[in-house]
């Protein structure tokens, strides 16, 4: 393995308190590594600042108190194609006044692109990257895109809620982040703190 492609993050909390009260002190917990670029559930989502098909910037910034999908796929990649019904209800039930979509291709060709956008009349804002280009490289290893369709839904403080899965489920996930915000993010700091506590033991286990 590529040391390079290896980051090592401490992770040290003080004493957290979450839903039910209780105090977990795990000031001691851990040091792991991760792929660089990894996105993870609960940690600020990486800038983005580009421009979409149509000359106009992009900031993820621009979106605080706005959730966003957040779309890597390409027109070649029929399971990428198969969400766009998916995409549709969700952005016609939610879009432009609680949500967003951002669809980022990894096309060969943006005039094919483009064709394809205007003859499925897309709504939503649309990046090109050039497949297999510098520019691709870099933006997969920073958000952590390993495979097409990759979707990240993003929450109103620009923090990273969950990896999406494709179809109905999608749509599931994101309505019920839409309507009970606060218990979803009690559950996601609550398994987290699981997990980690789990990794703690199997370190301790692995140092003995």
């Amino acid at each position: 393995r590529n040391n390079n492609k290896l980051s090592t993050w401490m992770i040290i909390f003080d004493t957290f308190s979450y839903n039910n009260g209780e105090h977990i002190n795990l000031e001691d917990l851990y040091v792991y590594h991760a792929h660089a670029g990894e996105i993870f559930t609960n940690e600020k989502a990486p800038e983005l600042d580009m421009v979409d098909v149509n000359g106009k910037q992009i900031k993820i910034s621009d979106y605080k108190g706005k959730y966003i999908i957040l779309d890597f796929w390409a027109t070649w990649c029929i399971p990428c194609i198969q969400q766009e019904p998916f995409l549709k209800k969700i952005y016609q039930k939610y879009g432009i006044d609680k949500l967003e979509i951002i669809a980022i291709s990894f096309d060969q060709n943006e005039e094919k692109l483009m064709s394809y956008l205007k003859k499925k009349d897309s709504k939503w804002r649309n990046i090109f990257i050039k497949f297999k280009s510098d520019k691709y490289k870099k933006t997969k290893e920073v958000f952590g895109v390993f495979g097409f369709p990759t979707m990240y839904l993003i929450g109103p403080e620009g923090k990273v809620l969950e990896s999406l899965n494709q179809g109905e489920n999608m749509v599931t996930r994101v309505e019920s982040w839409m309507n009970n915000y606060d218990r979803n993010f009690k559950f996601l700091i609550s398994d987290q703190l699981k997990k980690l506590q789990n990794e703690k033991d199997k370190r301790r286990v692995y140092l003995n």
